[in-house]
């Protein structure tokens, strides 16, 4: 297949662009093998993290969703991927140019340390409700996610170089992603 025309199973970083800004954000699902992903400086905002030879083992979560698969090109890959996914009934398509053309057309793009997986930062001693975003975060974003707890006086100091990701909604925590 031909990673560089569009065809009924791609979709262009400004058609992606263009759903997210009406608010019918696809899922978007980043595949780029383990080195590939672990080697990047960046990722995809919202891009959830998973081992496309693994596909079995995670698709039962996402079968109800439109997908977006995503590596660094778009070619075999992701392609691979979503054959695979629309194989097994899932409305899959994969990004046209892969993270390269998304990043070369200017839009969003999430830095993360290169050699490293997504770090997290958040308040040491976490309780019951605090040990649900780690949690979630593994089993949903990333599964080798790296957690940093430090006292509370130093999250702001720890976070100059994060970005602050959301505030958790089960406990009000601010989540930072490092990058």
């Amino acid at each position: 297949m031909d990673t560089t025309k569009p065809s009924e199973f791609s979709i262009s970083p400004s058609e992606l662009i263009a759903l997210w800004r009406i608010g019918k954000t696809p899922l978007v699902i980043d595949v780029r093998r383990e080195n590939a992903y672990f080697n990047s400086d960046c990722n995809l905002p919202g891009a959830l993290r998973r081992d496309p030879s693994l596909i079995d083992s995670w698709i039962g979560h996402f079968a109800e969703s439109t997908t977006v698969v995503v590596t660094v090109h778009g070619h075999e890959v992701s392609q691979n991927a979503m054959q695979a996914l629309r194989q097994r009934g899932v409305d899959a398509k994969f990004l046209l140019g892969g993270i390269e053309n998304w990043r070369a057309a200017g839009f969003p793009i999430n830095s993360k340390p290169s050699g490293q997986n997504s770090r997290w930062v958040t308040r040491a001693k976490p309780k019951i409700d605090r040990i649900a975003c780690p949690w979630l975060i593994r089993r949903f974003v990333d599964a080798q996610a790296e957690f940093l707890y430090v006292e509370t006086s130093q999250v702001q100091q720890v976070n100059q170089n994060a970005t602050p990701y959301d505030e958790c909604n089960c406990c009000r925590n601010a989540i930072y992603t490092q990058g």
